[in-house]
């Protein structure tokens, strides 16, 4: 009888530890994802700002310069 009731003592501690395991991953993985969207906002918020910089120095060069430099590009993204 006694066996009985520590092996029952013994499941239910393990079933709370399990429990409290399984409440610890999901706070994580939220904290996770949460994480992974918070940087894509900040790269996206960057690239946009990056952009933005490009097309001001871009307006600010001559057009001869542009379009010197549109050429060049145009020729580093071509295949060999």
């Amino acid at each position: 009888m006694k066996e009985s009731r520590r092996l029952e003592e013994e499941e239910d501690r393990l079933m709370q530890e399990l429990f409290e395991l399984q409440s610890h991953l999901l706070r994580i993985r939220e904290q996770k994802r949460h994480m992974k969207k918070n940087q894509k906002e900040l790269f996206d918020r960057g690239m946009v700002e990056h952009e933005k910089e490009v097309r001001e120095l871009e307006a600010q060069r001559s057009p001869t310069t542009s379009l010197a430099m549109r050429s060049i590009e145009t020729l580093n993204v071509m295949p060999r």
